[in-house]
């Protein structure tokens, strides 16, 4: 796995110089964005109690994260781009505790999970 850290995604000779040195004949390169929506259900009229905002599941936050694929040939000018896919979760509780950490990670893994697919099913039709 080469991180992104040394990496631009725009420098693709770079990235197919990189995937040479490491033995690789495929680079692929994953892009995506995360947006998280907070907001209150019909239980929030509870919170104004001290007690309500630590105990009822009035807050829901919404995950959605999309990424999109590029698969591109270390020793040649081939590639392509894969569809962009999406991965969502959603998350109930209490105020005082919901972290949004948890449905992110989920909807993250839910949306490179599907790029997987697409790229086993590429290389599958390629052969």
């Amino acid at each position: 796995m080469l991180m992104d850290v040394t990496l631009r995604s725009d420098d693709i000779k770079g990235i197919r110089q990189a995937g040479a040195r490491f033995g690789a004949d495929l680079v692929v390169i994953i892009d995506g964005i995360a947006a998280v929506d907070r907001y209150n259900n019909y239980l929030a009229w509870l919170y104004p109690t001290l007690i309500g905002a630590y105990l009822v599941p009035g807050t829901e936050s919404d995950v959605l994260v999309m990424a999109t694929a590029h698969l591109l040939a270390v020793r040649s000018d081939w590639h392509t781009p894969i569809q962009t896919t999406e991965g969502q979760s959603k998350v109930t509780g209490a105020a005082a505790f919901l972290e949004d950490n948890t449905p992110l990670h989920e909807a993250k893994r839910l949306a490179i999970q599907t790029l997987g697919k697409q790229i086993t099913e590429l290389l599958r039709l390629l052969k």
